[in-house]
């Protein structure tokens, strides 16, 4: 059985610029498949590879304004995103195990971690991983509240989210959090 791609309409792409979700849900079946293959192939997870995906169909249509159909078709365009956002990806990798491996070099200068500073690396660990499944938004709030040391009503100034929507965000993904590492803790027996 032989499969024929698709060919791409390219008369679509003037109305997705103008915002046409439909012209946005026709490529995402059009090339989505292609975009996760890249993404697998980069990050060769595949949760990982769906978040790639996802970031990369909400940029396009987040950024659709940028998109000239005299210079490109969306699907190309579309593909362009998807390697700056597998390129962001591995650099963001690499800062957290360049992160973890400073960390390790530190602990391993200081001689034998006490039992205090062993409890305070799993604690961080187990926060680390917590966040890393937490959904957005209450996951980028709660950076924005707590790498970035804002507050409510700064996050919701950065943000244009209401004031209340962004203290609700945060108190959902704190309790969510908690949650989460009291699961991991009882798993692992921490």
């Amino acid at each position: 059985m032989t499969h024929t791609a698709s060919v791409w309409d390219a008369a679509a792409d003037p109305r997705f610029r103008e915002g046409d979700p439909e012209v946005l849900e026709r490529a995402f079946r059009h090339c989505g498949g292609v975009v996760r293959g890249l993404a697998l192939h980069a990050v060769r997870d595949p949760h990982l590879a769906d978040d790639v995906v996802q970031d990369v169909f909400v940029r396009a249509w987040r950024y659709r304004a940028s998109f000239d159909p005299d210079r490109a078709v969306l699907p190309a365009w579309i593909i362009g995103i998807t390697r700056r956002v597998i390129a962001d990806r591995a650099r963001q990798a690499a800062a957290d195990r360049d992160r973890t491996a400073d960390l390790a070099e530190r602990e391993a200068d200081a001689g034998q971690p006490t039992e205090d500073q062993v409890e305070a690396a799993v604690t961080r660990l187990v926060v680390r991983d917590a966040l890393a499944t937490l959904p957005d938004p209450p996951l980028s709030f709660l950076r924005l509240a707590f790498f970035e040391d804002l507050t409510h009503r700064q996050i919701a100034d950065r943000t244009g989210v209401p004031l209340g929507t962004v203290k609700s965000h945060l108190r959902r993904g704190l309790l969510d959090l908690r949650r989460r590492m009291e699961e991991s803790r009882e798993a692992s027996g921490w």
